[in-house]
């Protein structure tokens, strides 16, 4: 009787991580993520490592990052709108 050896290797998920950030409305800004090879967003704002965004109220992106070993993994960038919307001088009274 012969017996075969099966190895397994299970890999671990990569570790994405995104960056959102605060704008006034009518503003863009710039949500990126790391720690992948390729990266999809949620909101039909298709593949890559950055996206240029102008939401017209507080979002929630969703990124799917997948690594080399085809193993992929979710994080939220959120993008805040302030509620002074364009008025830079109301906006200076709380910095």
């Amino acid at each position: 009787m012969t017996s075969d050896t099966l190895v397994i290797t299970v890999n671990a998920l990569p570790t994405v991580t995104a960056s959102g950030g605060t704008i006034c409305k009518g503003m863009s800004t710039i949500i990126t993520a790391s720690g992948a090879n390729t990266y999809l967003w949620s909101n039909g704002i298709g593949t890559g490592s950055s996206k240029t965004v102008n939401p017209t109220l507080t979002t929630i992106y969703s990124i799917t990052g997948t690594d080399l070993n085809n193993c992929s993994n979710t994080t939220n960038a959120t993008v805040i709108l302030t509620p002074f919307a364009n008025n830079h001088r109301q906006w200076r009274k709380y910095l």
